[in-house]
């Protein structure tokens, strides 16, 4: 957020941000209280929801965006980058086998949870980035899709199926080793952040 502002006036008023519920769980509240005691005459209105929203109709002064923003009317400033990673639970493993490549993942017979914003979205698909930057995408079941990232991790841990969540989000299940971390070598591509306005 600090690198939002110039740092050379002191900020006030009413600031209403919406953002991704992981984003705000996980970076965003932890790191608040310090930006808010360098900024005493502010006050943060958070909307957390995975839903896009309408900042005009909706009276934000701006949202906090994972992915490409395409709406020409709207300013999109990057704040960073969302690296990537593979888990799935324990069991799960355990019943469908440890992938050591994506064409193990289709041999094992593996299913995906499938995470989509919208339920017009109905592939699920494995996707990673080769070490010369390419693209691929490998085309998986998934029984199960969610709409929602806390509703994507909870699927993952109940062993439902393999996920490609950002490590920032599933890095603590992964620590503690409720999720364990699969194929390193073939994760997405990072996700970028934008501030959009």
């Amino acid at each position: 957020i600090e690198a939002l502002f110039q740092q050379d006036r002191q900020l006030s008023g009413r600031l209403r941000v919406d953002l991704p519920v992981r984003l705000a769980l996980d970076l965003v509240l932890p790191a608040l209280p310090s930006f808010l005691a360098q900024h005493p005459g502010l006050q943060v209105e958070l909307s957390c929801t995975d839903r896009r929203v309408d900042l005009v109709e909706e009276g934000f002064d701006c949202v906090l965006r994972v992915g490409a923003v395409h709406d020409p009317m709207l300013v999109a400033k990057p704040v960073g980058r969302l690296t990537m990673m593979n888990v799935a639970s324990p069991g799960y493993l355990a019943a469908r086998g440890h992938p050591a490549t994506p064409d193990d993942l289709l041999a094992q017979g593996h299913e995906l949870v499938h995470y989509s914003q919208t339920w017009a979205d109905r592939r699920p698909r494995f996707d990673w980035v080769d070490a010369e930057g390419r693209a691929h995408s490998l085309h998986l079941p998934a029984r199960v899709a969610v709409n929602h990232t806390d509703a994507y991790e909870a699927a993952a841990l109940a062993g439902m199926g393999i996920v490609q969540a950002p490590s920032v989000g599933v890095r603590a299940a992964v620590a503690d080793g409720r999720l364990v971390r699969l194929l390193p070598g073939y994760e997405p591509a990072p996700l970028p952040v934008q501030l959009v306005m």
